[in-house]
C-alpha cells in the first residue's frame, strides 16, 4: 500500500495535548516555540524524549559504577588474610 502525500506528512502524534516550552535551545540557538513549524515541534519533542533517554541512560551508568566500585572494595576487604581464620 503506497502512501498519498497527505497521509505521510499527518502528525502522529496530537500537538494539541502537549505542552510545550515557549523557548528551546537547540546547538547553543534558542528559539521561540510559537514560530516553529508543526513537523520541527514533533522533530522538538523526538529531541526531548532522546534527552531524557540519554541523561536516565547515564544515571544508570553513573550508579553502575559505583555500585562496582563499592563491590570492589568490599571483594578487597574479605579476600585479605584474617588474623581471626583459625581461632
Amino acid at each position: 500500500m503506497s502512501q498519498t502525500p497527505s497521509t505521510q506528512s499527518r502528525p502522529y502524534l496530537d500537538l494539541s495535548r502537549v505542552t510545550l516550552p515557549t523557548q528551546v535551545k537547540i546547538d547553543d540557538q534558542e528559539l521561540d516555540v510559537a514560530t516553529l513549524s508543526e513537523q520541527q515541534k514533533l522533530v522538538l519533542l523526538d529531541l526531548a524524549r532522546i534527552d531524557k533517554e540519554i541523561n536516565d541512560t547515564e544515571f544508570s551508568l553513573r550508579v553502575l559504577r559505583s555500585a562496582k566500585s563499592e563491590l570492589s572494595r568490599i571483594f578487597a576487604r574479605i579476600s585479605q588474610p584474617s588474623d581471626n581464620d583459625g581461632v
